[in-house]
């Protein structure tokens, strides 16, 4: 995202999704942030956890992913006869998908 409407402070909430997770534009970042609260860990790397057992999480939210690919690819196939021509091109995330 190349620039935000100064009133927006740099960040604005795209999606918004249960649980305080959501998508945002941030400014300086790629479209489509995914930031969410995750559980605290201790300096070994363990999550925290409350009396209950259930995780204690950030205080804030984190970048935690994007809904970006970070590669992208195409498959295609062509059959062709003179005068004609079938093709088919298939994105590569719809080719895994059915893999």
């Amino acid at each position: 995202m190349v620039s935000l409407p100064e009133e927006l402070g740099g960040e604005v909430n795209i999606y918004g999704l249960s649980g305080g997770t959501g998508l945002y534009a941030i400014e300086g970042e790629e479209m489509g942030v995914f930031k969410a609260y995750r559980a605290k860990t201790d300096d070994e790397g363990h999550v925290i956890v409350n009396a209950q057992g259930i995780p204690i999480v950030s205080d804030d939210l984190e970048k935690v992913g994007t809904m970006n690919y970070d590669y992208q690819m195409g498959l295609g196939t062509t059959l062709s006869q003179p005068g004609r021509r079938l093709r088919y091109p298939q994105g590569w995330p719809d080719v895994l998908a059915y893999c």
